[in-house]
């Protein structure tokens, strides 16, 4: 749950990539009957799904809805998804990407 909406995922897929959720599914007490209800009190709707784009399609931004997403690294930390890299990218200065692309055909 993000700002009071209930939004619905794959306990299968969420516990390939968040610690979090792996911890709570394989923990003695848990019941297999029962659903995982996980409430980020502080992150956006948004940003909640903008990260789960990440996680079941590799790409952020399907689920966009025009609004810039600031809080998707919080989501990232509140849910310990560590299948995603918040590090930055660097090219080399030699690289250009309009001559990578054409060589690529």
């Amino acid at each position: 749950m993000a700002e009071g909406k209930k939004l619905l995922y794959h306990k299968a897929v969420l516990a390939q990539h968040s610690r979090l959720v792996r911890q709570l599914l394989t923990k003695a007490a848990w019941c297999r009957c029962y659903d995982v209800i996980i409430s980020l009190d502080s992150v956006s709707a948004a940003g909640v799904k903008y990260v789960m784009d990440l996680v079941y399609s590799g790409a952020g931004g399907m689920a966009d809805t025009g609004e810039p997403v600031a809080d998707y690294r919080a989501v990232i930390e509140m849910l310990m998804i560590d299948t995603i890299v918040l590090g930055e990218a660097r090219a080399e200065e030699e690289f250009n990407m309009a001559e990578f692309f054409n060589t690529m055909g």
